[in-house]
């Protein structure tokens, strides 16, 4: 396990000559974190509410409390 510092530009700061896997890797993580935030902002622009209208269902008429329900023969 490593730990590695960010300066909140870079993903992990390290000696190039040191660890030079560390810059591929925060290059592709900002190149994908970009790409991703500007995609998120677009969708955030171009997002439109969408609503689903259903019709109302016609009321039930239920049977009166004085009513005797009889079994079907």
């Amino acid at each position: 396990m490593f730990a590695f510092e960010s300066d909140g530009y870079w993903l992990f700061n390290a000696k190039e000559s040191e660890l030079p896997q560390i810059e591929k890797a925060n290059e592709r993580f900002l190149t994908k974190d970009k790409a991703s935030r500007k995609q998120l902002e677009s969708l955030k622009k171009m997002k439109v509410s969408r609503k689903l209208e259903l019709p109302i269902p016609p009321a039930i008429d239920y049977p009166g409390a004085d009513t005797q329900l009889q079994p079907e023969t």
